[in-house]
């Protein structure tokens, strides 16, 4: 797997160029750092598992609001108003592809802007 991409790779992952002894030091690495920071941790006092309960009781509370219901509730419902919108736009091409009656113009004619705002809105809430 070291030598599956080009030299000049510029999607290669730091891993694909690196040797198993140096993955093994950055593993080290990683878990040495974690250690350090549990042990932090317990010389101000705080237990490792009780932060991150503390933590899950805070995202809790907050995740079970109304508010937060209401707010993903809306983000969803702009989801599907975007979604509605794109298959207005891309049906105002086919139309006018197909000659329908009435489809005198092409998309970016009747909506001007429209394929670059629908674009960014699909990519917000991808």
């Amino acid at each position: 797997a070291r030598h599956a991409f080009p030299q000049s790779s510029a999607r290669r992952t730091m891993f694909f160029d690196k040797s198993p002894e140096e993955m093994e030091a950055m593993f080290q690495e990683a878990l040495n750092d974690e250690a350090e920071k549990e042990e932090d941790m317990h010389v101000r006092g705080e237990d490792p598992e009780t932060a991150r309960c503390r933590l899950l009781t805070h995202l809790r509370a907050v995740i079970e609001t109304d508010i937060f219901e209401m707010l993903i509730s809306c983000l969803i419902l702009g989801n599907v108003v975007v979604m509605a919108a794109a298959v207005q736009y891309r049906g105002f091409d086919i139309g006018f592809a197909l000659e329908y009656p009435g489809s005198t113009s092409r998309a970016d004619d009747l909506w001007p802007g429209a394929a670059n705002v629908l674009h960014v809105l699909d990519v917000f809430f991808t």
